[in-house]
């Protein structure tokens, strides 16, 4: 059986953590994202920054620890 393939819209929060996921799983992935890395690591803020507990524990599987420092955490929300 080939290796299956897989392209995600949006290197958001999700997107990101569903692409590493289904890296984990043997999935050959892609991420196709509107704007450049030095893009959105020095221009304009584009939504809310913060992280959800149920977020940061699946980064947290994901060895995704260093992702942590920069965010702030949201306490107490309820979806």
């Amino acid at each position: 059986m080939s290796q299956r393939s897989v392209t995600i819209a949006g290197g958001g929060q999700s997107g990101l953590q569903l692409a590493f996921g289904l890296q984990g799983q043997g999935y050959d992935v892609t991420v196709i994202q509107n704007r450049t890395a030095d893009d959105i690591r020095t221009g304009r803020v584009m939504s809310s920054q913060c992280m959800f507990g149920n977020s940061v524990a699946l980064e947290r599987e994901q060895g995704l620890v260093g992702l942590l420092v920069r965010c702030a955490f949201a306490r107490g929300a309820s979806c």
